[in-house]
Formats: structure tokens, C-alpha cells, sequence
């Protein structure tokens, strides 16, 4: 039995129920007649627990004095709440709609039991969009009725037809003898004539009109709900709509994109300007004086930075002696040395050009090079390195990280070079003038290269250095070692034990002694560096002074004001890509707001309601996950090969179309990528499901059951 006392109701300003009192009892049908419809549906609703404080409510004659935690355990427990649309959730099936209400009750009952009973059995497949009225009407009985609760309430808005009032009354009739406490609220003539008991809410006063008192029953039952099974009802709710799940994967495929572009712009930006200029193993102090008889050094040094380390010199015309005297009466400076570098490609005594070679050893073992798309080898060069600067010389060699790539070289490995020694030069007998790129012409010069002989040298390396140079790949040998290398071969070649041939090379070159075409320098301080290449400027536009170490923290700190920019303009890309999937997600959850709400309706309590939500976000977010790795594996094909192969990456992607090419630059595995999309994906599934969880909790749900009846009225 249910008994409300003191009933005082405030609607629109005005009393619609003054000091009313109303019972309804197991056994029997009790309705509710008013003429506006506005009284009885707020009866509706205090009986259902969605309004509080209006009345003093009994139940089966115990007091129910409960907070909103208890008033929605008792709902769910115990009241079937009826009203147009709002048992019915719009994305599955009237299967799946009934099996979900199966699912929370102590109901012997299956599906195609109910449906049978309501006519429905041939729309058990369909969804609620395709029903007829009459149809929905009776689906939406058969969800209520399947909650098995022991209150039934069926508001106005049902709108019995004339199709279903007949099978409806009867079916509530038998739910009534089965012990059910059923309610109805509205005026149609048929209700009233089936009802046990009539209340009549008219002037705010409510009024018994009519009783009867047969199956007139009071029951004191216990009565127990089975466990609720959270998967289950997941799985009906959010699994079992092929469709939707088409279009949740779908959705997840678009936000995935989304996420995935912003983690590609993160790791193009931070691997492109990640310590894109080292400065470790530079001398603060240190210049290089080159000549520059042709003007190349000094046009493209013309309001720009050279770029990476200027270490190969290909112009290689010898500086003039009055130029290095003078250089050498400059105040300051501490040392000056002989600069020479060993090139790859050096015209030998046959007039020919010889390459150099490398054999990396490893425990007695050749280690092979990684391999390219021919059948040549990756150039390198040998660059000197002095006691002012900060390699050890005692301990061997060094080579930068590219050719520690290419050659597949570690610390302690053991390299077998032939190395081209220069011990003469060719001076070319007509005069060249160099063009540059904007037109402009340099001076007429006549072009030298260094002639020399292949040298082995066997030597140990000693560490590895970040690429810093104009050259993809070079080799740190002391300059004492390569002074004494030289010097050796001068020595060989004016012996007469180097057989040159002079037909050949004076029938275009002038062969002349090997001279310095460079001067390193060490300033004796930091503070007077800038002084001294100042000085050495001034001496002769004929040689050109280079200062690495300035000339690449100019370079780092442009690259540092470019890498601000990259980010500013990165964090706004990415912030726009979050936002765009954010809108995505909000509007795929939207469609999911019917469900939330009924969970509410039913008196879901917060840690079932919370538990179904965090489980569909976790479900959204693996799909969204497994599709990433899915890009990842395809993407990472070229990674994955050379990780089983000798096979250069470059390489392995040249095979593939250039479709394939352009998608790995972004799909390719990395760790950086891949915490940058879980960072951003798990950011995104948070914010997105927070903010639609809160949006719904603040939703009143009466309105939401007026505006729905609403909408529906109007369609």
C-alpha cells in the first residue's frame, strides 16, 4: 500500500494540491482524473520519488523520510515509472530495450514472453524510430512491466488509442492480481470504468470518487532485486546495435585521425628542432682562416650564417704568405696551425681520382656497413682536431654520429682506413670566375686541388659526436698525427718515390709544392676572439675568418627563437585538433543522453551509473587505440625490416609507392609519438566524458520527461 499525506503542491505560482491525501493499494488500479493534466502528472512524480518535501509518504505503512540516495534505490527497486518515450532507449533494438529491464529484475519472464503478450513479436528486431504509436506504446509497457517492480505508475501522456486500450487494461489487470500496486493518471472513460479506485483532482482538492473494495490487500513484503550485472547491461546498451557500433567505429576511426595528426606534428617539430645545433665539442676560442680567392666564402657569408660546421675546404688555393704574416703579428693569438683536411675523392699520381676506404672491425669481426641503393660507398672526410680543443688526443679517433650510423661503428671498434694523404697541388693554367645564385660574379682565380696517395692507418675509436658539420660524414684525427702523415708524403714525392705524371696534368695544371690553403687559430681568450677575426678581416678580402663556435650559437639561438614560434604555432594546432575532437566526442555522446537519463529514471544508483560510463569511455578509447596501432604496424613497416635486416630504412621505404612513403613519415613508430597520442587520447576521453557526465547529472529530470513528451507530441 501507498498512503501520501499532507499533499501540498506549489505549481505556476498557484496551489495545485491543497492538504490532499491519497492511497492506492496492492491488488487493484487506482487513477488519477483532473481536467488541466498538470496535477495529476506532479501527483505522478511524487509518487515516483523525482519531487521531495511535498508530502509525507508511506509505504505499506512505514514512514519513507529518504534522502535522494535512498529515494533513487527505491525507485529503482520498486517503481516502474510509465510515461511516453521514457523507458525506451532510441539505440537498441525493443529486444535488447526489454532485455535491459530483465536484466535489474527478479523476472521469470523472457523477452518473446512479453513481446507476445503485447503483439509485438514481429518488431522484436526493430528499432523505437520505426514503430507506430500504437506500437511504441505498448513496447514501452513491455520495458516497465519487465522491470518487475511492485509500484506501476503510467502517466497521461501514454495516450491510449483505441488499439491498445483493450490489451492494456487487461494486461495491467493481471500485473494488479499478481500483487502490483498500479496507477494511472488520466481521463479517458475506459480507465475510469477499470479502475479499482478514482481520485479526482479538481479546485486543488482531491477527492476519492470512486472505491472499491474488492482485492482489497495490504502486503508487508521483502522484496529483493537480483545483482545487476554492469557488462551485461554495457554490452545490451552500447554492443548490440550493429549499426551503432558501425558508427562507433567510425567516430573512433575520425577522433583517432584527429589525435594522431596532433601527435605527428609534435614529433615533426620536436625531432626537427631537438638539438639541431650541438655546441659540445666546440672551442669557444678557435677560428679558421681559408682563402677565398674565388669570393665564394665571403658572397655566401653576405648577411647570412654559413650553416653547420665548416670543416671540408673544396677551395683549396693556397693563402698568400704576406696574408699569413701579417696574421701572424695579430695580438692575442696563441697558436696558429697549418689547417689541412683528408677528402674522401684527391686526384692521385696518375691524374686520376682515388676514393678513400674504411673497415670497421669488432672483436677479429668486419662489421658491414649498411647498404644503399647502389653499389657505393657514403663518402666521408677526415677532419684534424688540435690540443686546445676538447677531444683527448691519446686515445684515438672519433667520428660523428652519421658515420657511427652508416658504417654501424661503436666505441672500441677498430678502423682500417686508406687515407688520401695530399703532398703536391695542381694549380689550374686558365682562370675560372664562380656565379652565385643572385647573379653576382666572383673574382677570376685560378682553381687548386690537392694531389695525394692512399695511406693505411690503423686506429682505434674513441667516442662518438653529435653531426655538426657541412658533411654528413667525418672522421677526428689528431692533427699532429695528420702533420706527420703529410709531411712523410712531401717528403716521398720530393724523393722522387712518388711517380707523378707531369704530361698529363701540365698539359691543364701547373703542379706547385703543397701549401696551407687554411690557418687554425687560438685566441688566447674568449673576449678577444671577436677582436682577432676582426683583425684577420681587415688584412685582405682574400681570406675569409670563420668562428664555428659563434657562427653555430647564432645559428642555435635563431633556431631557438624559430623552435618558440614552431611551439607557439604547434600548441595552437594541437589545442585546435583537441578541441575539434572534442566536439566529435560530445556530439557522438549526445546521442547517448536518452540512456543516461533513464539509468537516472530507474534509480541507477551514482556507482552503477558512474561504472557504465567509465566502462563505455574505456571501450571508446581501446577502439580508438587498437585503430593506432593498427596505423602504427602498417606505417612501421620499413622499421620493422630493417630491424630484421642490414637493409638501410631509406632504402626499404624506396621500394614502397610514394603514397605509402608520405603516410610512414607520419605513421612510422616512435615512443615520443605514441606518449603523445595516449597523453592526448586519455586527456581527451577524460575531459569529454567529464564534461558530458556533469552536463547530465545537472539535467532535471522532469523537464526531461516533459520535453521529451513534448517533442514526441510534435512529430
Amino acid at each position: 500500500m501507498i498512503e501520501l499525506k499532507d499533499i501540498n503542491v506549489l505549481c505556476d505560482e498557484k496551489e495545485d494540491i491543497i492538504d490532499g491525501c491519497f492511497i492506492a493499494y496492492s491488488n487493484q488500479i487506482t487513477s488519477i482524473i483532473d481536467k488541466s493534466g498538470s496535477g495529476k502528472n506532479t501527483l505522478l512524480y511524487i509518487l515516483a520519488m523525482l519531487v521531495s518535501n511535498k508530502c509525507k509518504y508511506y509505504y505499506n505503512g512505514k514512514l519513507l523520510a529518504y534522502d535522494k540516495k535512498q529515494q533513487m534505490n527505491f525507485r529503482n527497486k520498486y517503481i516502474a515509472f510509465i510515461t511516453k518515450n521514457s523507458l525506451l532507449i532510441d539505440t537498441i533494438s525493443v529486444e535488447k530495450n526489454i532485455e535491459f529491464y530483465l536484466q535489474q529484475a527478479n523476472n521469470d519472464e523472457i523477452v518473446d514472453d512479453l513481446l507476445i503478450k503485447l503483439n509485438l513479436i514481429n518488431k522484436k528486431e526493430a528499432m523505437p524510430s520505426d514503430l507506430s504509436d500504437a506500437e511504441l506504446q505498448r513496447a514501452i509497457l513491455a520495458c516497465g512491466l519487465a522491470k518487475n517492480t511492485k509500484i506501476i505508475l503510467i502517466d497521461d501522456k501514454m495516450m491510449f488509442t483505441n488499439h491498445n486500450d483493450e490489451l492494456i487494461l487487461n494486461l495491467l489487470k493481471s500485473y494488479a492480481n499478481q500483487g502490483k500496486i498500479v496507477i494511472l493518471a488520466g481521463n479517458d472513460e475506459s480507465i475510469v470504468k477499470n479502475s479499482d479506485r478514482v481520485y479526482r483532482l479538481e479546485n486543488s482538492k482531491l477527492t476519492l470518487e470512486k472505491e472499491s473494495k474488492s482485492n482489497l490487500i495490504v502486503q508487508d513484503e521483502s522484496f529483493e532485486q537480483s545483482k545487476i550485472d554492469i557488462f551485461r547491461i554495457f554490452k545490451i546498451l552500447f554492443r548490440s546495435n550493429k549499426k551503432y557500433n558501425l558508427r562507433r567505429i567510425v567516430m573512433s576511426f575520425i577522433v583517432m585521425s584527429i589525435l594522431f595528426a596532433s601527435a605527428s606534428v609534435f614529433n615533426f617539430v620536436n625531432n626537427n628542432f631537438d638539438n639541431r645545433y650541438a655546441t659540445n665539442y666546440l672551442t669557444p676560442t678557435k677560428l679558421l682562416a681559408i682563402s677565398d680567392e674565388s669570393s665564394f666564402f665571403h658572397q655566401i657569408n653576405d648577411g647570412l650564417q654559413i650553416g653547420y660546421g665548416l670543416h671540408y675546404i673544396y677551395h683549396q688555393e693556397p693563402l698568400d704568405t704576406k696574408i699569413t704574416e701579417q696574421m701572424e703579428s695579430i695580438e692575442n693569438i696563441k697558436k696558429i696551425y697549418d689547417y689541412y683536411t683528408f677528402n674522401y675523392s684527391l686526384l692521385s699520381a696518375s691524374g686520376f681520382s682515388q676514393d678513400m676506404s674504411v673497415k670497421v672491425i669488432r672483436d677479429d669481426q668486419e662489421i658491414t656497413r649498411r647498404k644503399l641503393d647502389s653499389d657505393e660507398d657514403y663518402s666521408f672526410s677526415i677532419i684534424p682536431f688540435f690540443p686546445e680543443e676538447k677531444l683527448d688526443l691519446d686515445k684515438g679517433i672519433y667520428v660523428n654520429s652519421n658515420m657511427a650510423y652508416n658504417y654501424n661503428i661503436e666505441v672500441g671498434d677498430t678502423l682500417e682506413l686508406e687515407i688520401n694523404v695530399p703532398y703536391a697541388m695542381a694549380k689550374s693554367i686558365d682562370k675560372q670566375i664562380l656565379g652565385f645564385d643572385d647573379g653576382t660574379k666572383g673574382r677570376a682565380y685560378h682553381q687548386v686541388a690537392c694531389i695525394g696517395e692512399k695511406v693505411p692507418l690503423t686506429v682505434k675509436v674513441a667516442g662518438i659526436i653529435e653531426m655538426d658539420s657541412q658533411v654528413s660524414n667525418e672522421i677526428y684525427l689528431s692533427n699532429k698525427i695528420m702533420t706527420k702523415m703529410i709531411d712523410e708524403q712531401v717528403k716521398r714525392y720530393h724523393d722522387g718515390k712518388i711517380n707523378l705524371d707531369y704530361q698529363l696534368y701540365e698539359k691543364y695544371t701547373t703542379i706547385i709544392d703543397l701549401k696551407p690553403y687554411a690557418k687554425a687559430i687560438f685566441v688566447d681568450d674568449e673576449k678577444h676572439v671577436e677582436k682577432v677575426q676582426k683583425e684577420i678581416s681587415e688584412i685582405s678580402d682574400l681570406v675569409f675568418v670563420y668562428n664555428e663556435y659563434q657562427n653555430t650559437l647564432e645559428l642555435k639561438n635563431d633556431n631557438n627563437l624559430m623552435k618558440d614560434v614552431m611551439a607557439k604555432m604547434t600548441f595552437i594546432c594541437i589545442g585546435m585538433f583537441i578541441l575539434a575532437t572534442l566536439l566529435v566526442e560530445i556530439f557522438y555522446l549526445k546521442r547517448y543522453k536518452s540512456t543516461y537519463m533513464i539509468f537516472r529514471l530507474n534509480g541507477y544508483c551514482n556507482y552503477q551509473k558512474n561504472k557504465i560510463f567509465i566502462i563505455h569511455g574505456l571501450y571508446q578509447g581501446l577502439i580508438i587505440l587498437c585503430m593506432a596501432v593498427v596505423v602504427y604496424v602498417v606505417g612501421s613497416f620499413p622499421l620493422i625490416i630493417g630491424d630484421r635486416t642490414d637493409l638501410n630504412i631509406s632504402l626499404i621505404r624506396s621500394l614502397f609507392p610514394d603514397l605509402y612513403i608520405k603516410f610512414s613519415d607520419f605513421a612510422m613508430f616512435s615512443w615520443e609519438h605514441f606518449m603523445f597520442f595516449m597523453i592526448v587520447l586519455i586527456f581527451v576521453v577524460v575531459i569529454t566524458y567529464l564534461i558530458v557526465w556533469l552536463f547530465y547529472q545537472r539535467q532535471d529530470i522532469i523537464n526531461y520527461l516533459e520535453d521529451e513528451s513534448d517533442e514526441n507530441d510534435n512529430c
